[in-house]
């Protein structure tokens, strides 16, 4: 079957064929993809749809634990059947979508690189303490986060006078919004240590030494706080270009929050 594989896209590779393309993780174990320490299903099929290059599609999954939210938010809806919908996405194992008009699958092509799977089953052992746990700081409820959910995953800033904002101010007009792009440069950035990090990341932060946070600045001159995203080992210095990409953030109260981090553009 001819096609372009190992293509790297946000974090992940795609083998793209004429009928269709899978997305799959980077991290293999044994020839097999495996989930890295912040991504799931709803994050490589959100990448997926980035893929497309394409809003207002009609989409159809049977795979199990997709945050619909999330994906409705990016401009999709779902069809009720494979039949009305325009690409299908299918799974035949973890860490592995494929996308296809006609719901057909695909293998991937290209192995990447040997998983530390010790350190992965430690980090999806954080994962469930957390969203198991009770929130220490700043809670968020469900309905504050779907609320600001389309703003956040789409980069839509609050116009204010000759400049803009984002996140948007829930207390001002937010008649006017812009387009940010999602990509930007740093401009400041901090490591915590992990037994300084906020109470939703003490689980995990210690198992990955510690958590980067980056102020990026956008072309448009907005600004925002992200972090890095949680495979990325290599030190971030001050005017790295990065891009965003939907990564889980945390859980609380029994739900994975879902939402933009960073990836440099460069090792």
């Amino acid at each position: 079957m001819s096609g372009k594989f190992g293509i790297a896209f946000q974090g992940h590779l795609v083998d793209h064929f004429d009928n269709g393309f899978v997305i799959y993780s980077k991290h293999f174990e044994n020839n097999t993809p495996v989930f890295g320490p912040d991504v799931d299903f709803t994050c490589l099929v959100a990448s997926g749809l980035h893929y497309l290059k394409a809003k207002n599609l009609l989409i159809h999954t049977d795979i199990e634990g997709i945050d619909t939210d999330v994906i409705s938010s990016m401009g999709f809806n779902f069809a009720s059947s494979p039949q009305l919908a325009d690409y299908i996405i299918n799974t035949t194992m973890d860490a592995c979508v494929s996308f296809s008009p006609s719901g057909e699958t695909f293998q991937p092509s290209s192995p990447g690189s040997q998983a530390n799977i010790e350190l992965l089953n430690e980090i999806q052992q954080a994962w469930e303490k957390e969203l198991a746990s009770v929130s220490q700081g700043a809670f968020v409820s469900r309905e504050q986060y779907i609320r600001s959910l389309d703003q956040r995953i789409n980069l839509k800033a609050q116009k204010e006078d000759n400049s803009s904002i984002w996140p948007m101010n829930y207390h001002q007009n937010q008649s006017e919004t812009t387009q940010l792009e999602p990509n930007g440069k740093i401009i400041s950035w901090t490591k915590t240590t992990a037994a300084g990090s906020p109470s939703e990341f003490a689980f995990r932060s210690p198992i990955l030494g510690g958590l980067t946070t980056v102020l990026i600045e956008f072309e448009k001159g907005t600004i925002g706080t992200f972090l890095i995203v949680d495979d990325h080992q290599h030190p971030v210095s001050i005017n790295d270009e990065v891009e965003l990409v939907i990564r889980r953030i945390y859980g609380q109260d029994g739900w994975i929050r879902y939402g933009l981090k960073a990836i440099p553009l460069k090792e």
